[in-house]
C-alpha cells in the first residue's frame, strides 16, 4: 500500500509536466506557422 500512495504523485508530476512541455510545444508551432503564413503573404 505504501508504495501505492508514494507512486501516485509521482505519475501526476510526470503527467503535469508532459502536459507543460505539450503546451509549449503547441505554442511554437502555431508561432511558427503563423510565422511561415505571414512570410509568404
Amino acid at each position: 500500500m505504501l508504495s501505492k500512495l508514494v507512486q501516485v504523485p509521482e505519475e501526476h508530476i510526470f503527467q503535469s509536466k508532459f502536459d507543460y512541455l505539450d503546451g509549449i510545444f503547441l505554442s511554437f508551432f502555431l508561432y511558427v506557422v503563423y510565422g511561415i503564413w505571414f512570410f509568404l503573404d
